[in-house]
């Protein structure tokens, strides 16, 4: 064979080459299977962290479902309790056991790294607890307000970091949550684990759509009058449907016209609330006093008076079935509430509770006047005026006050109907006035008593009706005096003859300038509206009453200089009995019933009414005349503190004495000397036949005045 000169050393190129090409291949391999070893080894690490991550949210489950999953829990944040201490660990769940008050709350978090897995979620009750009533925290729980406690750095992780939450800001606490790991039990497994647990039912849900419709009469607008659920935080965005698709409360500034709407064109940082609003809370209505399920009363509550009356909670005597808590349970139990007259059965009713004493029995609200409240949103009326796009309508009621009022409990009237002073119709206080300690010989404890002394023909009314009504927010009674001097020609005869002369008297006149103020204190319109007018009288829709100043005395003192050393004449002053006084203005004044004034927006027009916006005070007083004084006088809606009205008794029965004493150039001081107790009634007409009558004379029986 012919060899060509041209080739030496190709056959050691070519295996150099081939040796390359199998190093080359041989680091890639290796590379390869470096790398995937590494990715493997990854993945069996995330896959344990992953394990891990579920074995911490299933024990997070268990010690949820431990302490929290039984109907008798309460729950809440950390930040509530320990008053004045420091609390450095405000975000931490506490789970209460309302069957054993006692105890202290458990937390629900991993617990402590000194301690073994699962130290924190055993239990706190003690096996003598029964007995001795006693519980503290074992040595080695973590509570938030430990001191003793510190993790180092390197053994914590963050569960709710900083851009979740932000940290501590004046009065605000932090909001960031970090909890050392814990070791997982096992010998063979090197992991650990750790787990905070929020209270999501203490946030508020921020997602929920505004469905009602604005219409006056829709009667999911006055459901919602009633309704625990608020529509506040997100309401005025034009898009509801919009909410619902809400996943994080951070996607919130995509809603059409949140900048516009809610932001006002600053941006809002959404850290601070997370542990405020939540996108996701729903909860159950179980009964944390007494377990299982609350019982819905809205579907007995809406029905009608009849068939409400034949239920357990009407008269407590259907079918077995009970609805007053006793120290027993639940027992069928009959409170008499209202005595009628006519020979008309006395209605019952069951109360909500009933607790055995030493005076009797304690009460609790009827079951009717819990569902009267319930159907307010039945009474609420509509009226227009006011703008925006979801304020249509402005909802108005008519106040009224507790019923059965006074008017039912005793319509009989004069104050002979029951034998006890003070209780006449207009000084009465509901129907209490005549049970309270004083008014009674022999004082009881009406809250323990459905009797009068236990006497079965008097019964204590109880409320089966609530009451809404603006208040008498004050009632002032602003005194002026008028000092003034009249001359009286008198002839003298003497023995050189007679001369003309005049001698001086002076008249002390009172000016008394009433002043009352109301206010609303509902969200919605109040309106007082007056009964019928008869031909005796003019009727009013509320008045406020004087009564029981047994002991009241107005006193003037004339003093010999402008010093007030000393007293001119009488050094005690003259005194007169405020009751008297009164009376001598007008003679059908006495102790029950002294004076009065009626209220009406406009004393001129023929309708009395008065209705006061929400929060609105209102103030009456008179005219800026100065009329005499009589009994009931009426006050307009208007503040001026230049009208009142004037005695005309011109001695206020001090005696003729008192004018010839007085000189119209000294000074005088009057003084108001308080006696026993004074009463201020507050009387509306609200319910069927109501009448506050302002008579344009004296009442043939002075006692139907009353």
């Amino acid at each position: 064979m012919k060899h060509s000169k041209l080739s030496p050393g190709f056959s050691l190129i070519l295996s150099l080459t081939v040796m390359a090409g199998l190093v080359m291949l041989i680091v890639t391999v290796s590379a390869f299977i470096t790398i995937e070893s590494r990715a493997a080894m990854n993945q069996q690490l995330a896959t344990r962290a992953r394990l891990n991550g579920i074995v911490a949210m299933r024990l997070a489950l268990a010690h949820l479902q431990q302490e929290a999953g039984a109907d008798r829990r309460a729950t809440a944040r950390a930040d509530i309790t320990q008053t004045g201490t420091t609390v450095t660990n405000p975000m931490w769940t506490g789970i209460w056991r309302t069957d054993f008050p006692d105890l202290p709350p458990t937390w629900l978090i991993s617990g402590r790294a000194d301690q073994e897995a699962g130290f924190q979620s055993r239990s706190l009750l003690p096996n003598d607890y029964l007995t001795t009533k006693k519980a503290d925290y074992p040595s080695g729980y973590w509570y938030p307000w430990l001191s003793g406690y510190t993790p180092t750095d390197d053994t914590l992780v963050n569960l709710v970091g900083a851009a979740t939450a932000l940290p501590a800001s004046g009065s605000r606490p932090s909001g960031l949550v970090t909890l050392p790991k814990v070791a997982l039990p096992d010998d063979d497994i090197n992991g650990t684990y750790a787990y905070w647990i929020g209270d999501e039912g203490v946030k508020a849900r921020v997602n929920l759509p505004e469905v009602r419709s604005g219409t006056a009469d829709d009667i999911d607008q006055l459901i919602s009058l009633r309704s625990p659920v608020t529509h506040g935080l997100l309401k005025d965005l034009p898009k509801q449907e919009e909410l619902p698709m809400l996943s994080r409360l951070d996607q919130a500034p995509l809603l059409t016209s949140f900048d516009a709407v809610i932001a006002k064109g600053s941006p809002i940082d959404f850290r601070q609330y997370f542990h405020d609003v939540s996108l996701s809370s729903a909860g159950v209505l179980s009964d944390p006093l007494n377990g299982g399920l609350k019982r819905d009363l809205s579907l007995a509550f809406e029905l009608s008076d009849d068939l409400f009356a034949k239920t357990e909670f009407g008269q407590g005597n259907t079918d077995g079935a009970a609805a007053t808590l006793t120290e027993k349970g639940f027992e069928a139990v009959q409170m008499p509430v209202l005595q009628q007259n006519g020979g008309k059965p006395t209605l019952s009713g069951a109360p909500m509770f009933s607790r055995t004493v030493t005076d009797g029995q304690v009460r609790g609200p009827t079951w009717w006047a819990l569902r009267d409240y319930h159907r307010l949103y039945k009474q609420v009326g509509w009226t227009a005026g006011s703008t925006g796009d979801r304020s249509s309508s402005i909802p108005s009621f008519r106040a009224r006050s507790l019923g059965p009022n006074v008017a039912a409990a005793h319509p009989s009237g004069p104050p002979a109907s029951s034998g006890l002073p003070n209780n006449s119709l207009r000084n009465r206080l509901y129907g209490y006035s005549d049970v309270y300690d004083g008014d009674l010989p022999t004082p009881i404890n009406p809250n323990a008593s459905d009797l009068l002394n236990g006497d079965t023909g008097r019964l204590i009314t109880r409320p089966l009706n609530v009451a809404a009504t603006p208040y008498v927010q004050r009632v002032t009674l602003a005194f002026t005096v008028n000092k003034m001097a009249y001359y009286e020609w008198t002839l003298i005869r003497g023995p050189k003859g007679s001369r003309w002369w005049y001698l001086p008297w002076v008249d002390i006149r009172l000016n008394i300038t009433p002043i009352v103020v109301i206010h609303n204190p509902y969200n919605v319109k109040m309106t007082w509206k007056p009964g019928i007018s008869t031909g005796s009288g003019q009727a009013y829709a509320a008045s406020v009453s004087f009564a029981d100043l047994a002991g009241w005395k107005f006193k003037v003192k004339q003093y010999t200089n402008v010093t007030r050393s000393s007293f001119y004449n009488a050094p005690s002053g003259y005194q007169t009995d405020i009751t008297e006084f009164f009376k001598g203005q007008s003679p059908d004044s006495d102790t029950e019933d002294t004076f009065r004034f009626y209220l009406a927006q406009d004393t001129d027009a023929a309708d009395k009414s008065i209705t006061l916006e929400p929060g609105e005070l209102r103030v009456f007083s008179c005219k800026p005349v100065i009329g005499d004084w009589a009994k009931s006088i009426a006050l307009d809606n208007t503040y001026d503190n230049r009208g009142g009205y004037r005695d005309h008794i011109p001695d206020w029965n001090f005696g003729d004495a008192a004018l010839d004493s007085f000189n119209v150039d000294l000074p005088i001081g009057l003084e108001i000397v308080p006696g026993d107790k004074l009463r201020m009634r507050h009387s509306l007409a609200c319910w069927p036949g109501d009448q506050l009558d302002m008579l344009t004379g004296p009442a043939a029986n002075a006692n139907s005045d009353k």
